[in-house]
């Protein structure tokens, strides 16, 4: 198979930076050729450890000399609906044919379906979709990009059932395109215990994710502040892009972040000294940090997937989670329900009583099982990378 990898949604981070970073080694490895077309700029700024080996980067955006070339480079940059016609989509899959034919491309993935038009290539296409927004379908429409995707693309993963029942609301015709194919979390490493900086006298709880409200950051700071307040020992470690203005005096210029900064400055005095916000932290930081955590507390209240439930996991660090249907999918696929304590939704009066049991020892958790343990290993990214390409050399252009 000769591949094209399209990742026109270089601005979305998080999980899907994950997938970049370990997928696309993983796809190269088992391609005759793979070509990524990204914007360079943004993503090897954020990627720069990726392994490129046998990887051919394509810029979407390349810089150019000729007036013709700055004109065509502008025209594609504009938002959606600033030209007419899809004259923007038909410049930008026009370059993305000649860059098929250049290298014989033979199949297209596109690694983050977000907002995007589907690209007309004449190629088997596929792509995978991650979440389709919060809170719920009903407050917040799913945007009419998705629905040209299940027209046209021979495959649409999905990481969660969850994500695949919302999107087929739109098109249910499309059931037997849409599959499901749950994310695996990325390789663990070894990482000198002595030289672990993380490490606390009182026991350590981690929570890695970006400051937006439907991460429940606020929840959980509620939760810790009745375990102070109830004398219970810990210390707790923020990580991800903004967290670390959610004890600040001064407001974010992000909005998303500020919303969640007013919920949580309620708690900066009571929990002083016992929570540290890191912010975006590099993912070998995130790796000591999971080392270090006696358990990760996972409070969020709606995602499309849920990384952190499986990085935990696969780092032999239990979880306490809300109860909701992506991460009860991820626990029953993994057989890992020992390790995994539920609370409902937003209740940080459960959550704090979870955490208590776990920190004062009351109700701890069993040691991982060999055969947990054997089942982590074994849904890595070379079998989902297998996985994935099984079900791209099913995909064929209708007659």
């Amino acid at each position: 198979m000769r591949l094209l990898i399209l990742d026109e949604s270089w601005q979305v981070t998080g999980g899907v930076d994950t997938v970049r970073r370990y997928l696309l080694p993983a796809l190269a490895a088992r391609t005759e050729k793979l070509v990524w077309a990204c914007s360079i700029q943004n993503c090897l700024n954020r990627l720069e450890n990726i392994d490129r080996t046998r990887i051919e980067i394509i810029d979407l955006y390349p810089p150019t000399q000729s007036w013709q070339g700055m004109i065509w480079a502008a025209l594609r940059r504009l938002p959606d609906g600033w030209l007419p016609n899809g004259l923007q989509t038909s410049l930008s899959h026009s370059y993305l044919r000649k860059i098929c034919r250049h290298n014989r491309l033979t199949h297209v993935f596109e690694i983050c379906v977000h907002q995007k038009a589907f690209p007309r290539l004449d190629l088997p296409t596929a792509g995978i979709v991650h979440d389709l927004g919060f809170p719920d379908t009903t407050s917040a429409p799913i945007h009419e990009g998705y629905r040209d995707w299940l027209q046209y693309a021979q495959r649409v993963i999905t990481d969660s059932s969850m994500t695949r029942s919302q999107l087929l609301t739109l098109d249910p015709s499309a059931h037997q395109r849409v599959e499901v194919l749950l994310l695996p979390a990325p390789p663990v490493t070894t990482v000198p215990e002595a030289e672990n900086p993380w490490r606390r006298v009182e026991p350590v709880i981690f929570y890695p994710a970006r400051a937006t409200f439907h991460k429940g950051h606020d929840v959980l700071l509620a939760a810790l502040a009745r375990l102070t307040d109830d004398g219970v020992p810990f210390h707790c470690y923020l990580s991800g892009i903004g967290t670390d203005c959610l004890f600040s005096d001064e407001p974010s210029p992000e909005q998303s972040i500020n919303d969640v900064r007013k919920l949580c400055l309620p708690y900066r005095e009571k929990l002083r000294g016992r929570v540290t916000l890191l912010g975006r932290q590099p993912w070998p930081v995130i790796e000591q940090i999971y080392r270090a955590a006696n358990v990760i507390a996972f409070p969020s209240r709606f995602e499309g997937f849920g990384l952190p439930l499986s990085e935990a996991l696969s780092w032999g660090r239990p979880v306490i989670a809300s109860q909701i249907d992506p991460l009860e999918e991820q626990v029953a696929f993994l057989q890992a329900g020992e390790q995994v304590r539920w609370f409902p939704t937003g209740d940080d009066a459960a959550l704090a009583e979870k955490l208590r049991e776990v920190l004062t020892n009351h109700q701890p958790f069993p040691p991982f099982s060999a055969a947990l343990r054997a089942r982590l290993a074994a849904w890595n990214w070379d079998a989902y990378a297998s996985r994935l390409l099984d079900i791209l050399s099913t995909a064929k252009i209708p007659a």
